[in-house]
C-alpha cells in the first residue's frame, strides 16, 4: 500500500519515527524471549533490483512492485512481501522524510496460518549490505496493521550492528499478520550502488516443537 505526499506529510506530525543506521548484521536479538533452539527453516533469498530513475530534482515516480518470499509446509504457510511505493529524488528539504535526499517509501507485509500450535512472534530485520543510506520506521498505530500480535521492540539507535522491529503472537492465534512502513533514504547523491538485506523470522509452534521460518528479501538500488 502506497502512502501519498500528503499523508506521509501529515503522519510526520502525528508519528514518532525511529532513525536507523544500516550495517552489516548475522542475527538480531531484541526483548522477545525466543523458544530455546527452535528447529530453523531458511528460504532461500529473493533479489530484486532497479536503476533509478532519470529525475528532476524534486521528482518522484510510483513503482508499484511487490517482491515476495514464502515458505509452506504441512504445518504453516507463511508470506513476506516488500511492497515498494514510489522513488524520490533529491526531494524537498521539508518533506519528510527525505529532507532533500533520494529513496524509496516501502511496506512490509508479513502474513502466518498454522494448522496446529500458535504463531510465537514475528520480526523484520534490516542490514544494509553496501551504499549510505538510513532507514525509517513508522512507530506510530495510524501507519501500522496488526492482526494478532503486538508490538514488542523497535531497536531505535544509530551506530548499530543490528536493527529490527519485533512483534510477539497474542492469545496462541493461528493466525497472525503484520504490516509496517518504512522509508530508505539515501545519501549519496546518485554516486554509488545501494543495497539492503531485509528479513522475515517467524518463529511458531507446530503442536509438538517450535520452529522458526527465515524468508531473506535482498534489495538493490543501481545507479543509473
Amino acid at each position: 500500500m502506497e502512502i501519498s505526499g500528503k499523508k506521509w506529510a501529515s503522519a510526520a506530525l502525528l508519528s514518532i519515527l525511529i532513525p536507523i543506521s544500516l550495517l552489516a548484521t548475522s542475527r538480531f536479538t531484541g526483548i522477545l524471549q525466543e523458544p530455546l533452539m527452535p528447529e530453523t527453516i531458511e528460504a532461500e533469498t529473493v533479489n530484486w533490483n532497479i536503476t533509478r530513475p532519470l529525475l528532476n530534482s524534486g521528482d518522484a515516480v510510483p513503482l508499484h512492485k511487490t517482491i515476495v518470499n514464502s515458505y509452506e509446509d504441512s504445518s504453516i504457510l507463511t508470506r513476506f512481501e516488500v511492497n515498494v511505493g514510489a522513488y524520490y529524488e533529491d526531494y524537498a528539504e521539508s518533506f519528510f522524510p527525505f529532507y532533500g535526499n533520494d529513496g524509496l517509501e516501502i511496506r512490509l507485509n508479513a502474513t502466518a496460518e498454522v494448522t496446529k500450535g500458535f504463531v510465537h512472534s514475528i520480526a523484520f530485520s534490516f542490514s544494509q549490505q553496501e551504499g549510505n543510506a538510513t532507514l525509517e520506521i513508522w512507530n506510530d498505530p495510524k501507519a501500522m496493521e496488526l492482526y494478532n500480535v503486538k508490538l514488542a521492540n523497535l531497536h531505535d539507535a544509530w551506530l548499530i550492528e543490528e536493527t529490527y522491529a519485533e512483534f510477539y503472537g497474542e492469545n496462541q492465534s493461528q493466525r497472525c499478520g503484520v504490516e509496517i512502513q518504512v522509508a530508505w533514504v539515501f545519501f549519496d547523491k546518485n554516486r554509488m550502488d545501494q543495497q539492503i538485506a531485509t528479513t522475515l523470522e517467524l518463529v511458531y509452534f507446530d503442536g509438538t516443537t517450535y520452529r522458526k521460518a527465515v524468508l531473506p528479501i535482498l534489495l538493490k538500488v543501481l545507479t543509473p
